[in-house]
C-alpha cells in the first residue's frame, strides 16, 4: 500500500510563485534516460538477493524474481565499470541463474537452461530504482562522474574545462558532516578566515569571499547584511564547488568561484531513514529522511527530510536550537514531462558563538599579561540573541519537445527574517591588560527574493560536429529591509573575574534602509564534440543589474550597470580517461554605493581567469584525479582608503588583486571497502595594483598559501568483522598574513603606521569508527581529534580561534 504523507501547506507567496510561472514562456522537461553503456558500479559482496537489488537500483532497471531462487545464494559483488549485461553476468556467475529481458527496461531472473529441471514457478517481486548517476541525483560512492553546476547540463566531469569538485552524500556521512563549511574541509583552495561560528558558513575560494554566493539547485540564496541562510546539510544530496569565474551562467558573483548545494529529491526507490545523534556540547538530534512512490505506476513521488536538534557551543553560555523541514514532490505525467515541487523551512534560535582573542602583535606591543581562552564569553547572557527564520518554495519543471529540444524552468522564492543582538569587544585597557571594553549592537532584518531561470537545450549535429546548445534567460529580484542600532557603551568585562548582568544602555539607531536589487541575464552556451576526443565549450552572457538604496537617515542612491561576460574552454579526452584542458572565463559583480570624493557610482568589479589542467578518470576504475593551474585577476575593486586624508576613511574604486595557484585533487576507491579523498592547493593571492605604496604586492588577508588534506576510510566487507570500519583524516593549513593600517595608533601615536601580522600554520586530525549491519549503522566521529588550539587568521588586534575537538555518536536505521 502506498504510504500516505501529510502534504506541506503552501504559504501565501507560493501562490504568487505559481501565478508568476504562468506568465513565463517556458514549459518543462523530461526525465533522463538511463544509459546502458558501461558505467561505474559499487555493489558489496554478500547475499545474492541484496546484490541484485542494489545493482538494479544503480542501473535504473526493473528486475522481477522469485525470492526462492536467490535464497541461500551469495555474490562476490561488483566494483568498476560494466555494461548492464556484463554486470548481471558477474553477479550471477556460478549461481545457475540468468536474467532475460521482459520489456523495454524490465528484466526477469530465471534458472539458466542447464538448471531448468530445478526451476520454480516465479512469484514476482519487483525492484525499482533510479538511474546510476544523474547530475542532480545521488552519486552512490565517493567518486562522481557527472555534474550540472559548471554547464547547467548533465555533463561528464572529464568534459568540463574548469576545476570542479563534488562532495557526495557518502563522503558527508563518512566524515559526520553537519554544515556546508565542514563538507568543504577536504576541497582545494577553500579557506575559513573567521574560525568557529555557529551562525554562518563563512569561507573563501581562491582568496575571494564566497559566503554570499551560495547556490541551491542552481539558484542563488539571497542574503542581507547578517541574514545569511544556512540550510542544514542533512537536506543535501551532494555539494559542488565550481572554482573560477562563473558569471556566464550565474550572473553577478565573485571571481573565486561558487558553491552549489544539490537538494535531496524524490526517487522511485523507497527510502526511509531515521537518525539519532548525540555528542559534544550536549548535542541531541533527531533526523528523518523518507521517500518513495505515491502511485503504483511511479508517476508521483515524494520525499520528506526533517531534523531537530539542540546543542551548546564551544564558547561558554552559547548554543543554538534548530528545526528543519524540506518536503518535495515529483509528478511525471508522461515520459517527456517532469515537475518537482520543493519547499524548505528552518528556524535557528539561540545565543550565537564565535571565539576571538588578542593578536600576538597587540599582546607584544602593550605587554598584555592576559588573554581570552577559546571558551571565553565576552557578551551578555541576557542581551546576546540570534533568531533566524528561513523558508523557500519553488519548483523545477522540464519538458522534452522532441529528440532535439528540451525546455526547463527553475523558480524559487526565498525569505529570511533575523533578529540579532550582539556585543563587540573592541579594545582592552593597556594600563591593566585585563579590562575589556565593549559596545552593543542590534540588527533587525527581513529579506525576500525571487529567482527564475529559463532554459532551452538543443542536441543536434552539423556535419560531423555534435552540438549541445543552451539558451537561457534568468531573472532575480530581492529586497532587504534593515534597521541597525549601534554604539551603546556596555559595562567593561574583567578577563580574570567576569561579572555579567549589569545594566546596558540602549544602542542608538545607526542605519535604516531598504536595499532593492535586480538582475536580468541572457546567456548562450554551446558544447561541441569533434569526433571521439575533442570537446569545445563556448559561452557568453549579457547582464543588466540595478542596486537601489532607500535610506531613512542618509541620501538615497541608485546604481545601474550592464556588462558582457565570456567563457571558452577546450578539452581532449583520451581513450584511457586522460583529459587535458585549457579555459578562459570572466566574472561580473556590481557594487552598491559611490566614491566618497567624486560621488561617482562604482563601476562593476570585473574578473578574468586563465586556467590549464588535466583530469583523469579511467574506465573500469572508481577514481578521479584532477590538476589545475590558474591565473585570476579582479579589477576595479572597492578600497577603504585613508591615504589622502589620514583622519577620514574614503571609499574609492582603484587597483587590482590577483590570485595564482595550483590545485590537485584525488578521489578513489582503492579496493573493496577502501575509499580515499585527498587534495593539495597553493594560492598566491596579492594586491597587484594600489594607490597605496605600502599595500602593493601585499598578500590578501586571511588567505593561506598552502593547504592539504587526506581522508582514508575502510569498511570490512566479509569475514568475522564484516561491517566494521573506520576513517582517519589529516588537514594542513599553511600560514596566512594580514597587512594594514595600525589600529593601535589611537593609543600610541609613536607606533609603526603599517603592520603585518602572520597567522601560524596548523595541522588537524579527524577520525571515525563505524559499524554497518543490514539497515543499521552506528558511528563515532571526531573532528580535531587531538583538540589542537589554533587561529584561523589574525589582524593587528584580533585572532580568530578555530573549532575545538568535537565528538559525535550517531545511530541510523534505513529500510
Amino acid at each position: 500500500m502506498p504510504r500516505v504523507v501529510r502534504r506541506f501547506q503552501p504559504l501565501a507567496r507560493a501562490v504568487r510563485a505559481a501565478l508568476l510561472s504562468l506568465s513565463l514562456p517556458l514549459a518543462l522537461l523530461p526525465v533522463a534516460t538511463p544509459a546502458w553503456a558501461a558505467q561505474p558500479y559499487q555493489v558489496s559482496a554478500g547475499a545474492l538477493e541484496s546484490a541484485l537489488t542494489e545493482f538494479a537500483r544503480q542501473s535504473g532497471v526493473l528486475l522481477s524474481f522469485d525470492p526462492a531462487l536467490t535464497r541461500g545464494r551469495s555474490s562476490s559483488g561488483l566494483q568498476g565499470h560494466y555494461s548492464l549485461e556484463q554486470g548481471f553476468a558477474q553477479l550471477l556467475a556460478g549461481s545457475g541463474l540468468r536474467v532475460v529481458p521482459d520489456g523495454q527496461s524490465d528484466y526477469r531472473l530465471e534458472p539458466a537452461p542447464q538448471a531448468a529441471a530445478d526451476s520454480l514457478e516465479l512469484q514476482s517481486q519487483t525492484v525499482t530504482a533510479q538511474p546510476a548517476e544523474r547530475a542532480n541525483g545521488p552519486v552512490g560512492s565517493y567518486v562522481a562522474s557527472r555534474s550540472a553546476t559548471a554547464t547547467k547540463t548533465d555533463t561528464p566531469l572529464l568534459e568540463t574545462p574548469q576545476a570542479i569538485s563534488v562532495i557526495s552524500r557518502e563522503q558527508m556521512d563518512a566524515r559526520g558532516v553537519t554544515t556546508l563549511e565542514e563538507a568543504l574541509r577536504y576541497t582545494p583552495s577553500i579557506s575559513v578566515p573567521y574560525g568557529f561560528d555557529t551562525r554562518y558558513d563563512w569561507f573563501s575560494i581562491r582568496g575571494f569571499d564566497a559566503k554570499t554566493r551560495v547556490f541551491r539547485d542552481g539558484l542563488v540564496q539571497p542574503t542581507s547584511t547578517y541574514g545569511l541562510p544556512r540550510l542544514d546539510s542533512w537536506a543535501m544530496e551532494r555539494i559542488e564547488v565550481l572554482r573560477g569565474p562563473a558569471s556566464v551562467l550565474y550572473g553577478q558573483a565573485e571571481p573565486g568561484g561558487i558553491v552549489n548545494q544539490v537538494s535531496k529529491r524524490p526517487s522511485e526507490t523507497a527510502r526511509n531513514e531515521v537518525r539519532v545523534r548525540a555528542g559534544s556540547d550536549d548535542l541531541a538530534e533527531l533526523a528523518g529522511d523518507f521517500g518513495g512512490a505515491l502511485s503504483d505506476d511511479g508517476s508521483l513521488l515524494y520525499r520528506v527530510v526533517m531534523l531537530g536538534n539542540d546543542a551548546n557551543a564551544q564558547v561558554d553560555k552559547t548554543g543554538m536550537q534548530r528545526q528543519m523541514l524540506a518536503p518535495s514532490l515529483t509528478w511525471r505525467p508522461n515520459a517527456d514531462t517532469e515537475l518537482t515541487l520543493q519547499a524548505a523551512y528552518q528556524k535557528d534560535d539561540g545565543r550565537y558563538g564565535f571565539s576571538t582573542h588578542f593578536s600576538p602583535y597587540l599582546r607584544d606591543t602593550f605587554n598584555l599579561p592576559y588573554d581570552r581562552d577559546p571558551d571565553f564569553f565576552d557578551g551578555e547572557p541576557d542581551f546576546n540573541d540570534f533568531q533566524r527564520s528561513y523558508y523557500s518554495v519553488g519548483y523545477q519543471l522540464s519538458h522534452r519537445l522532441n529528440d532535439t529540444w528540451t525546455l526547463r524552468q527553475n523558480l524559487r522564492y526565498d525569505e529570511t527574517s533575523l533578529e540579532y543582538s550582539y556585543i563587540n569587544a573592541y579594545a582592552v585597557l593597556p594600563s591593566d591588560g585585563r579590562t575589556l571594553l565593549r559596545s552593543a549592537g542590534v540588527q533587525d532584518e527581513h529579506m525576500s527574493g525571487w529567482g527564475v531561470d529559463n532554459q532551452a537545450e538543443a542536441s543536434f549535429a552539423t556535419g560531423s560536429v555534435e552540438h549541445n546548445l543552451l539558451l537561457g534567460l534568468d531573472w532575480r529580484r530581492s529586497r532587504s529591509n534593515e534597521t541597525a542600532y549601534y554604539g551603546a557603551t556596555v559595562p567593561p568585562l574583567d578577563l580574570l573575574d567576569p561579572q555579567y548582568g549589569r545594566p546596558l544602555a540602549s544602542p542608538a539607531i545607526d542605519r535604516k534602509q531598504s536595499l532593492l536589487t535586480r538582475q536580468t541575464g541572457l546567456y548562450l552556451q554551446d558544447q561541441l564534440k569533434f569526433g571521439d576526443h575533442w570537446r569545445l565549450l563556448l559561452g557568453g552572457r549579457y547582464d543588466w543589474a540595478q542596486n537601489q538604496i532607500d535610506d531613512a537617515l542618509q541620501a538615497d542612491s541608485k546604481t545601474t550597470s550592464e556588462a558582457f561576460s565570456g567563457r571558452a574552454g577546450l578539452v581532449y579526452v583520451f581513450d584511457n580517461g586522460l583529459a587535458p584542458y585549457v579555459s578562459y572565463s570572466e566574472s561580473f559583480n556590481p557594487v552598491s554605493g559611490s566614491d566618497t570624493l567624486t560621488g561617482k557610482s562604482f563601476d562593476p568589479e570585473r574578473g578574468k581567469q586563465y586556467e590549464i589542467g588535466v583530469k583523469y578518470q579511467p574506465q573500469g576504475a572508481r577514481s578521479f584525479v584532477s590538476l589545475a593551474l590558474f591565473d585570476l585577476t579582479k579589477q576595479d575593486y572597492v578600497l577603504n582608503d585613508s591615504s589622502s586624508d589620514p583622519g577620514r576613511t574614503l571609499r574609492r574604486q582603484v587597483g587590482e588583486v590577483s590570485s595564482r595557484g595550483i590545485e590537485l585533487e584525488a578521489l578513489a576507491s582503492l579496493a573493496e571497502g577502501l575509499d580515499l579523498s585527498a587534495f593539495y592547493s597553493y594560492t598566491d593571492a596579492f594586491v597587484s595594483k594600489s594607490p597605496n605604496a605600502w599595500e602593493k604586492d601585499s598578500r590578501l588577508p586571511r588567505t593561506p598559501r598552502d593547504s592539504a588534506g587526506v581522508w582514508l576510510d575502510y569498511t570490512q566487507l566479509s569475514g568475522a568483522f564484516k561491517g566494521f570500519g573506520g576513517g582517519i583524516g589529516v588537514r594542513y593549513v599553511g600560514e596566512s598574513r594580514y597587512t594594514g593600517r595600525n589600529a593601535a595608533l589611537a593609543f600610541n601615536p609613536t607606533l609603526e603606521p603599517i603592520v603585518s601580522v602572520e597567522s601560524e600554520a596548523y595541522t588537524l586530525v579527524d577520525a571515525s569508527l563505524h559499524y554497518q549491519l543490514d539497515g543499521m549503522r552506528l558511528a563515532l566521529n571526531a573532528s580535531n581529534l587531538l583538540d589542537k588550539e589554533y587561529d584561523t587568521s589574525c589582524s593587528e588586534v584580533t585572532c580568530y580561534y578555530g573549532y575545538g575537538r568535537t565528538l559525535t555518536a550517531s545511530a541510523s536505521y534505513s529500510w
